[in-house]
């Protein structure tokens, strides 16, 4: 999985993106780099909000839809096992909230970046029950001209 969250563990706000409007340009950046060459699962809401609506390059898009979408580059499947066997590469659970909660159980390692901000979100990632997850890895930033709070890469891993 690859997310990012605020420190009450939003994701989104009101359909979209919580710090829209403001730079996360770190986290832009690991995002490209952690999914690059991946098969990329996500909700239909995280493809038209989050993504722009267009497939991300140099990667396997599929969308999880009830509906048949047809556009161009994307794979649509219209569940999670689906979407798991139509992949062509290793698989990044990209989002939103309730792919999140569906996929939990099936991820071995979580890429996060939790910044130091209150968005007052209304859609949340996951508690990580410490029994089930260890954080293996963090690297700390401070907030700058582009990323407008205080962040923090971290890894978990399952136990």
């Amino acid at each position: 999985m690859i997310v990012a969250y605020d420190k009450h563990r939003a994701i989104g706000k009101n359909g979209g993106r919580p710090w829209d409007g403001g730079k996360l340009r770190g986290d832009m950046k690991r995002f490209r780099e952690l999914s690059k060459g991946k098969s990329l699962i996500m909700g239909k809401r995280t493809f038209l909000l989050d993504v722009g609506g267009h497939a991300l390059p140099n990667r396997q898009n599929i969308v999880l839809s009830r509906e048949d979408l047809d556009i161009p580059d994307v794979t649509v499947a219209h569940s999670l096992e689906e979407a798991y066997a139509l992949a062509e590469h290793e698989i990044s659970v990209i989002g939103g909230g309730q792919v999140f909660h569906e996929a939990l159980n099936d991820v071995d390692i979580i890429y996060a970046t939790e910044f130091d901000g209150d968005i007052k979100g209304d859609v949340f990632f996951p508690e990580l029950p410490p029994e089930q997850w260890k954080e293996t890895s963090r690297e700390n930033f401070k907030a700058d001209e582009d990323n407008i709070y205080d962040y923090s890469f971290v890894t978990y891993k399952r136990r």
